[in-house]
């Protein structure tokens, strides 16, 4: 088994075992009491949070690679960015409403996966992991989308314990 293949391997196993917590509490969510829903859905979120920290913590640990320092600006962009929007998404989950901190988290991770990288970069990269990008923000995006249903439910109405 060549280095390529382990490599692979290991980061594919990383990433799903990142997710697994994220898309274990969008699914528990919606088969628990209400009052652990709401526990579990702020968990969610601080969880989604600590993902943003370690994509900038991932990002930051590449800046170091010769290969890849002629890209400072742009991984500083989307470190500094990464960092901003879990912080400004957990603030205003906890003094305003969670579907607000949910929707920026949301906006945020498509706007960062939609930030064009120069040419140059993409070719530092294997093309499978490209690929484990889109899937990973695809995943994520889709448990976000499915907590903003949770709390944006007409018929249990988690929301009304929060003055909007």
């Amino acid at each position: 088994m060549n280095d390529e293949h382990q490599l692979k391997n290991l980061s594919e196993r990383i990433a799903y075992i990142w997710m697994f917590p994220i898309v274990g509490l969008t699914t528990a969510v919606w088969f628990t009491k209400d009052s652990y829903a709401i526990l579990i859905a702020h968990s969610f979120q601080l969880v989604c949070c600590l993902f943003l920290f370690f994509i900038a913590g991932y990002i930051f640990s590449l800046m170091n690679k010769s290969s890849l320092v002629s890209f400072k600006s742009s991984m500083l962009f989307l470190i500094s960015n990464s960092i901003l929007i879990a912080f400004l998404s957990f603030f205003l989950s906890y003094y305003f409403s969670p579907v607000w901190g949910l929707g920026l988290m949301l906006f945020g991770v498509l706007l960062l996966n939609q930030y064009p990288l120069p040419a140059e970069l993409n070719h530092k990269f294997p093309p499978w992991y490209l690929g484990l990008i889109n899937r990973i923000t695809v995943m994520l995006c889709i448990c976000i989308m499915v907590m903003l249903a949770y709390w944006l439910n007409p018929y249990s109405e988690p929301l009304k314990l929060y003055k909007l």
